[in-house]
């Protein structure tokens, strides 16, 4: 299945870059704790977006906004791709409160436009090895049940489904998914 709009997100990227050319300052940078311990997954991730988009890989960048916590090395914070000055995906990892060995994934997103391209499955592996190599032993996610892209992701890639809830507050059906970091 092709995505419709990948002509225009490819035009509209292009012409975004063409406006900053050579003055583009990279808002996505990396603290450098982050790009030496994360740098080989992000270049993998970064250089496949690129190639989907057919744009050059240098337009494709990674941020990492650490969240400050009671966790010894601020290992919890929110992973932001960027396509030139748009932010086009997005996953936030934070510790469990009680186990040191659970991080949540949560605000895991691909703006529509850049859907369809493998972005959120690559997000999903991003996120697992992120995890892995902080040390933790479970990844846990909840997702709304009608959110089936994300739903499929999971699926497909060897998370279990541990309950489905109905949340007292907002009425929508919740999956609460985990999957071990080996």
């Amino acid at each position: 299945m092709s995505n419709p709009y990948l002509g225009i997100v490819k035009d509209d990227l292009l012409e975004s870059f063409e406006q900053v050319g050579n003055l583009l300052i990279d808002p996505c940078v990396f603290e450098e704790r982050v790009d030496g311990m994360f740098g080989r997954y992000f270049d993998e991730a970064l250089n496949t977006i690129a190639h989907k988009l057919g744009v050059d890989k240098n337009f494709i960048k990674a941020k990492f906004e650490p969240i400050d916590s009671y966790t010894p090395k601020s290992e919890q914070g929110v992973f932001v791709i960027c396509a030139g000055p748009d932010e086009i995906a997005e996953v936030t990892l934070i510790s469990f409160p009680g186990c040191c060995g659970i991080v949540v994934s949560a605000h895991a997103y691909v703006l529509d436009k850049y859907r369809q391209l493998g972005i959120g499955s690559l997000l999903n592996k991003l996120r697992q090895q992120i995890a892995k190599e902080w040390g933790y032993s479970i990844l846990m996610c909840t997702d709304v049940e009608n959110n089936v892209p994300q739903q499929k992701i999971l699926a497909n890639n060897g998370w279990d489904k541990l309950k489905t809830f109905v949340n007292k507050r907002t009425g929508n059906k919740v999956c609460i998914h985990t999957i071990a970091l080996q």
